[in-house]
């Protein structure tokens, strides 16, 4: 008579820890875009360094700045750019390349435009100009990962506790 019981019991526990797990995924999601942010902005602050000792040409700058940042997450790649007068369109081209990319789903539009407009102006201004932009480009950057981190943590609790709930609820009606 125990054993339908403790089935129910069991199978309620599993439904429940179920909606848990799907909520931190849910919370996993949500972190991935403050990391997007911060490996944006750790990125445009190793090209500003790198425009400080420029000594090299646009695309092997990006290219040296990306493996000194260690970007894990954002998915951008400089290989295969060439300076000259096409540079500006092929960096324009791996920007909307990137703008599209599934995991920048989560990433505001405002990042990413600040981001891709202080890149796709290297080469193209004045080096007073570009730090100015790239400066610029951190900024909105830094503000948007606090906003980021704020608003990400509220979502995270809400969607740990959302699928904990969701999960419960069934239980309950599977009882």
């Amino acid at each position: 008579m125990m054993w339908p019981l403790f089935a129910k019991l069991l199978g309620a526990g599993c439904v429940t820890m179920c909606g848990a797990v799907w909520g931190m995924a849910r919370a996993r999601g949500i972190l991935l875009r403050v990391k997007m942010i911060e490996e944006m902005l750790r990125f445009l602050q190793c090209v500003e360094s790198e425009l400080d000792f420029r000594a090299q040409e646009t695309p092997l700058l990006l290219h040296s700045a990306q493996r000194k940042a260690r970007l894990h997450t954002l998915p951008l790649s400089f290989e295969g750019l060439r300076a000259g007068p096409e540079f500006p369109q092929q960096l324009a081209q791996r920007m909307a390349v990137l703008g599209s990319d599934r995991l920048m789903q989560g990433v505001p539009s405002t990042a990413l435009e600040a981001f891709s407009t202080a890149l796709c102006r290297l080469g193209t201004v004045a080096a007073g100009e570009e730090c100015r932009e790239l400066r610029y480009a951190q900024a909105q950057l830094q503000r948007l990962c606090e906003e980021s981190r704020r608003d990400d943590q509220n979502r995270q609790k809400l969607s740990i506790a959302l699928g904990t709930g969701a999960g419960a609820c069934i239980a309950l009606l599977l009882i």
